[in-house]
């Protein structure tokens, strides 16, 4: 966990260092999108390994009582569905930045990508 949020802070890092001596928005654009396509990928890969395994560990911790039970799994299904909604949206937007790289449709995807808090 700590490496994928390293990765992400790393990518981003050096997607702000091009952008800054980038002199037009397409220079921009084109220097940016290798960092917007590993920064997806990683919020992919980190969104849905999170809700795996905070599904996984709520799981392991099910009662014989009802009411604790159906509150975990309550739990389970939030957290497997905004993992889910995020890691679609990345998805979308990576899939739109490989097939249309010049077209910046998947910056305004990536932006109303849900975020978390």
């Amino acid at each position: 966990l700590l490496l994928m949020i390293t990765g992400q802070c790393a990518a981003a890092l050096v997607g702000f260092a091009q952008e800054y001596h980038t002199k037009t928005f397409i220079g921009t654009q084109k220097n940016a999108l290798p960092t917007a396509r590993a920064l997806f990928a990683t919020a992919i890969f980190a969104d849905t390994v999170l809700a795996l395994t905070l599904s996984f560990l709520l799981r392991r911790r099910k009662s014989k009582f009802d009411k604790p039970n159906s509150l975990l799994d309550r739990i389970m299904i939030y957290a497997i569905g905004t993992g889910l909604i995020t890691s679609v949206f990345g998805l979308v937007a990576l899939i739109t930045s490989i097939v249309t790289p010049m077209d910046p449709i998947y910056i305004a995807i990536g932006e109303i990508m849900p975020k978390r808090k």
